[in-house]
């Protein structure tokens, strides 16, 4: 993130974040880029420079709390989708920025999905990667119906690793399992542990699961209910604003089928959707396809034609597919 500047802001909660950050060139939108599980916030670099900066996008893209840079308080309070919602928008707030789009991939899509609901009035856009939109839920989180559902609808559950994530013990259940010779398989078979660590990142202190492992327990723990229930109430879970979801062919975790709820409740009246051939971090699979494709679309929506006018003739000249429309 060589070409962006290194900023922190303490929040109202002090929570120190660090984001990077580049200003827009002209009247072209300021894109929020919201990293997920077990990323941090370099996890665009690629598309930051290879993309967004080139046609004079802004940047903003945050360590969220628990990952990089930014601080790993204790506490789920701090992993609440509302208020990292509000954390961000004071972020916002320090460089000027009146809105942007939110792009979200796995996690921070959630986190994406969640400004249009919380914080309507400061997105211009929204974009998501690998995880479809994620709207509101009047209803308390339960695994056994996400199970059913999800294999019900998909044939298989997609959602296993919430109750290994979310085990009673915090971040050191997790890395007894996951960084001790033959924990997890221990695990798996008689729930015995062994405690010989034979990783050297398991005894790095600044290294910790708990904290990127909290943002799963405030969703398991339903947090945000109420909050939820009331935008729901008010009728800010439709998205008003275009919608661009990026989906993976190969991704298990989240299919291009799971933005269909959402689209068939109405909620995303100016949608467009690309499958690229790709599994979960398709951003680092398939960067050119990705960064053609945002780029594109954000010409479209936008109305800067030089820029649909040189991808159009480098999209002809590829085989990257053009964008679906998915208005409903």
């Amino acid at each position: 993130m060589d070409r962006l500047n290194r900023k922190t802001l303490t929040t109202a909660a002090n929570a120190m974040y660090t984001y990077w950050y580049a200003s827009a060139v002209s009247s072209r939108p300021t894109l929020l880029l919201l990293h997920g599980n077990p990323d941090p916030a370099s996890l665009w670099s690629g598309l930051v420079h290879d993309y967004l900066l080139s046609y004079d996008y802004g940047v903003l893209a945050p360590d969220l709390i628990g990952f990089g840079d930014s601080d790993k308080p204790e506490g789920l309070q701090h992993c609440k989708a509302s208020s990292d919602c509000s954390d961000l928008a004071a972020a916002l707030d320090s460089e000027g920025l009146d809105k942007v789009i939110p792009v979200g991939h796995d996690f921070g899509a959630l986190l994406a999905s969640s400004n249009s609901t919380f914080h309507p009035d400061r997105i211009t856009g929204l974009v998501t990667l690998g995880t479809a939109h994620i709207p509101p839920s009047p209803y308390s989180f339960d695994f056994e119906q996400l199970r059913i559902m999800q294999e019900k609808y998909l044939g298989y559950c997609q959602s296993w690793y919430f109750p290994l994530f979310t085990l009673h013990g915090g971040g050191n259940r997790m890395k007894d399992l996951c960084c001790v010779e033959g924990g997890l398989g221990k695990w798996l078979l008689d729930s015995s542990n062994a405690s010989k660590e034979v990783l050297l990142y398991a005894r790095i202190r600044t290294f910790v699961f708990r904290a990127p492992l909290d943002w799963y327990k405030a969703v398991v723990q339903n947090l945000d209910l109420q909050v939820e229930q009331e935008a729901l109430a008010s009728g800010r879970h439709v998205v008003n604003v275009p919608y661009f979801f990026i989906a993976g062919l190969q991704d298990p975790f989240s299919p291009a089928s799971a933005v269909q709820g959402p689209m068939s409740q109405g909620i995303l009246p100016n949608m467009m959707q690309r499958e690229v051939d790709a599994s979960h971090w398709c951003m680092l699979e398939k960067l050119r396809d990705i960064g053609l494709a945002i780029v594109e679309w954000l010409g479209e929506q936008y109305c800067w034609q030089k820029i649909c006018r040189f991808l159009h003739r480098s999209l002809q000249s590829s085989s990257i597919p053009h964008l679906v429309s998915c208005n409903v």
